[in-house]
């Protein structure tokens, strides 16, 4: 090969393995709510396989012809196509097609990479995500020793911070293995492998998460069986050691935690806790459409009614993967992504099979192999395959295994885009490819920063500049239904505090509002919130509302609470509406149907449970009264809260964030 072509083509993969890595690095600091980061990281990988199709095209794309490759995009097909029927589009694009895009993107990157390129690229992208994971490690041991704070470095769920070490711990057991076949030895590298490989499965022991400990556990039992008699017995005593030494380490620092809190598995259904509700209510709720789904990205919004009143999480996640993307996919979809998962088992089994092929290559595709499937039995308690940085290195995996498994023989489909498009045009289309997540999420991110920004402005009072905050979030994101709902409940505001306005001027407000509202429940009929505005909009406004307003307010209420009976913002309004047309009983019913619930130590949700226990006590429920203020208490102590709970007026209702449930944001997931 001559020099400049050589020094050419490591350019081009180091472009790519640095847009992939960048794109992982990114993805890390993604927390599910701020979608431009999001947009970021997507635009980096699209990036990366623009440029994959650019430099490959003139020779023809390559796809290896496997099961795995046909798959995998008739799994990304599936979502494509289910944005069709999706009630909500926006949130099923945003939140549930581009986000699951991450899985075949990352896989496409490295799967249309043929020749010396795909072993330089992962060589490259393989150390580089390994050292990002080492640092992620010892976030977590600063956190831990330091900080005094939970080890999950910058994931939100302790469970997820594990999944990513033990993604990349396994196959990194698996290369400390390769490297002591004979030939392969490298002392200095096998040293570095088998520190790394301590700091990962030391930096797992230490969240406790039982789940990842079992998992850690199963694929280490799958990368010992393939790899007995086929390596050195010494080299699997040593991973073995590692792990046993790493335990250890993590038993001594946690002063006996960690197998105390792993004999809570011997009581399945206490260690469970709340994902036997999940999954009970879960499976109740798939069955309202089985068959197509219910939308990709809508859990969170179709899930709220079905939710029990002991689920303390924070109802994003059905805690089993498989059941969710059944419930948002419908059974073509998790049937389609069985199948991925199915196909890159059978490769491997082939692999190991195939005699031709070289033995540090099947080790190699063991170790992944192993680090692929415990995220698979992971996923059946937890959502490690709807965290970002998780779903690239996953598809990476897969793409690596995949190229292991290929045969000089082996069948490819060819493409030859020169064939319908010029190279102007190729490359027209290429960088708008690339583009298109970027400049959409850099859309998205911009109107969450001017609603949140209109938010604010309301609050100081400053009304007609929140106007124009949020109708320029409107205009980057006429299909949300969130800026909407600012809109209508800042009109709502603006006739509250103006009641000297003439009644031509009162009247297009309201009416400007309502229609605001309707549009808004279009977009998205699952949001509680749209239904709370025109209740509050209506209560505040008899005369604009006209005939039969109590039961437009009540009917406004009532939807609220269908779409979500846990929301307590409309329970506490809707109780004290009642409340004021004199029905104490009734309003005591409505505000006893959320009581059950379980909230966050929120001194927000303080002024429902208060209107509760006075009603409880009017009505002569004196223990009730007291279980409710002991709540309080208990709120109060953990906020470290001196002032009264009770309101000094009425909540804002100014809408939330897209990705807050409910209208109330929670911190974590």
């Amino acid at each position: 090969m001559p020099p400049f072509v050589f020094f050419r083509t490591r350019w081009r993969e180091g472009i790519v393995s640095f847009a992939v890595v960048s794109a992982y690095a990114a993805a890390l600091f993604f927390n599910g709510t701020n979608l431009d980061v999001l947009g970021f990281s997507l635009g980096l990988l699209t990036m990366a396989l623009a440029c994959v199709l650019w430099w490959s095209s003139p020779a023809g794309l390559k796809l290896p012809r496997t099961s795995l490759s046909v798959t995998m995009l008739l799994y990304w097909g599936w979502l494509a196509a289910t944005l069709t029927w999706n009630p909500v589009a926006y949130i099923g694009t945003t939140m549930g097609f581009w986000w699951q895009s991450i899985l075949p993107l990352a896989f496409l990157v490295m799967a249309l990479q043929t020749g010396e390129r795909a072993p330089l690229t992962w060589s490259a992208v393989s150390v580089l995500i390994l050292l990002a994971t080492l640092g992620l490690v010892l976030h977590g041991v600063y956190q831990a020793f330091v900080l005094n704070q939970p080890p999950r470095s910058l994931f939100l769920d302790i469970n997820m911070h594990a999944a990513m070490l033990n993604l990349v711990a396994l196959p990194t057991a698996g290369y400390l293995l390769m490297y002591a076949l004979p030939g392969e030895r490298s002392r200095y590298l096998s040293v570095a492998l088998a520190a790394a490989f301590f700091l990962l499965v030391y930096g797992t022991m230490l969240t406790r998460s039982r789940g990842a400990i079992l998992t850690l556990l199963l694929g280490l039992g799958l990368l010992v069986s393939g790899t007995l008699r086929r390596v050195p017995t010494r080299a699997i005593a040593t991973v073995l050691a590692t792990v046993f030494f790493a335990y250890a380490g993590a038993e001594l620092t946690l002063q006996g935690d960690l197998t105390a809190r792993i004999g809570t598995l011997a009581d399945p259904a206490g260690a469970g806790g709340e994902r036997w509700l999940i999954w009970r209510q879960s499976w109740e709720l798939l069955w309202q459409s089985p068959w197509w789904g219910a939308g990709i990205g809508l859990y969170p919004l179709v899930w709220a009614p079905y939710r029990h009143p002991d689920d303390g999480s924070a109802g994003y996640f059905a805690h089993n993967d498989y059941l969710q993307l059944w419930i948002e996919a419908g059974l073509p979809g998790l049937l389609l992504f069985l199948a991925v998962l199915v196909s890159v088992a059978w490769l491997i089994v082939r692999l190991l099979r195939h005699k031709a092929i070289p033995l540090e290559s099947r080790v190699e595709a063991t170790g992944l192999f192993a680090g692929v499937a415990a995220i698979a039995a992971h996923a059946l308690i937890e959502f490690p395959f709807y965290i970002a940085p998780i779903l690239i290195v996953y598809g990476l995996m897969l793409a690596r295994i995949q190229f292991l498994a290929t045969t000089p023989g082996s069948g490819v489909w060819i493409i030859r885009p020169a064939r319908y498009f010029s190279s102007q045009g190729l490359r027209v289309i290429l960088a708008g490819t690339a583009l298109l997540p970027l400049v959409y999420f850099v859309s998205v991110g911009l109107s969450s920063r001017y609603m949140e920004r209109g938010v604010e402005l309301a609050a100081q009072g400053q009304l007609d500049e929140a106007d124009a905050e949020l109708t320029r979030a409107m205009r980057l994101r006429p299909d949300s239904d969130s800026v909407l709902i600012a809109r209508a409940d800042l009109r709502r505001h603006i006739l509250d505090r103006n009641p000297g306005l003439d009644p031509r001027s009162r009247s297009t407000l309201f009416e400007s509002a309502d229609q605001l509202l309707t549009r808004a429940e279009r977009l998205n009929p699952l949001r509680p919130s749209t239904y709370l505005v025109r209740a509050e909009l209506y209560r505040s406004q008899p005369e604009l509302t006209g005939a039969q307003w109590r039961d437009k307010v009540e009917q406004a209420y009532r939807t609220t609470l269908e779409r979500n009976p846990r929301f307590y913002p409309a329970r506490y309004l809707y109780g004290r509406f009642v409340l004021s047309q004199g029905d104490m009983s009734r309003a005591l019913r409505i505000l006893d149907g959320g009581a059950a619930y379980g909230y966050a130590e929120d001194p927000k949700v303080a002024p429902y449970l208060l209107l509760t226990a006075e009603l409880r006590e009017r009505t002569g429920d004196i223990r009730g009264a007291e279980v409710l203020r002991k709540r309080l208490a208990a709120y109060q102590a953990h906020r470290g809260e001196t002032d009264s709970f009770r309101p000094k007026e009425r909540p804002s209702l100014l809408a939330p964030a897209e990705n807050d449930i409910d209208g109330v944001p929670v911190k974590s997931r």
